[in-house]
């Protein structure tokens, strides 16, 4: 599991995540400091009555397997079996990451990647968990030319998001951009090597006056990703 952390100073940095608890928006992680020399214990809100403002983002969800279940945390067993580690990051203390081997086995620093492609299951996935599908999001600009269409998207969740689509085949839906509201759920789609991004729910589906779901079917999509 592959976070994306606003630091102190402001810059973003990447972190793996070495235990978690499991309490849903309560839920808190332990993380490399900005310093990435010692590991803390965040909260994944910054401020828990305002659900837009977040410590962390999730890049990449897929939990190691030897990660298991001790003391109301799920993580690496040499973190969440050691109750003196525990004691100490719920205290707010910092714990030095010298002599563990679950740090050991990252390649350290990790790189903040904020470009992507959608070539597999797996980089849909990634979309998925980064951007929440883009629920919520609204469409800030829609650029479309011969053959490609650029849109950038709000998330309303500290994030912006730009897709690219390279080599559009088929497009339906977006003629009229204020028909689009605010996207609930959208989807992306491989089939015979081509993507289709598609939105299956909106908040004025039910006025939007579509007969069938806006999509966008192309030979490359690519994605950047920024944090607010």
């Amino acid at each position: 599991m592959i976070v994306y952390i606003k630091g102190i100073t402001g810059n973003i940095y990447a972190s793996p995540v070495f235990a978690t608890t499991k309490k849903s928006w309560e839920i808190k992680s332990v993380v490399l400091n900005e310093n990435g020399d010692g590991l803390i214990l965040l909260p994944l809100l910054n401020n828990s009555t305002e659900l837009s403002d977040f410590n962390y983002f999730e890049i990449d969800r897929t939990s190691p397997d030897d990660w298991i279940s001790a003391n109301d945390f799920i993580g690496f067993a040499e973190i969440v079996e050691n109750e003196s580690t525990i004691k100490a990051l719920k205290k707010g203390n910092v714990v030095p990451t010298d002599n563990l081997q679950c740090v050991k086995r990252y390649g350290l620093p990790l790189p903040v990647i904020t470009e992507f492609d959608i070539k597999s299951e797996r980089d849909i996935s990634i979309f998925y968990t980064a951007c929440w599908g883009l629920h919520d999001a609204v469409i800030e600009k829609f650029i479309k030319t011969d053959n490609d269409v650029v849109i950038h998207f709000d998330t309303k969740w500290g994030k912006h998001v730009i897709i690219t689509f390279n080599g559009v085949k088929e497009i339906q839906g977006f003629d009229n951009l204020n028909v689009i509201d605010c996207i609930l759920e959208s989807e992306f789609e491989i089939e015979n090597g081509r993507i289709m991004w598609k939105i299956t729910n909106m908040c004025t589906w039910e006025s939007s006056g579509f007969d069938e779901n806006p999509y966008i079917v192309a030979d490359a999509v690519s994605w950047k990703l920024s944090i607010d």
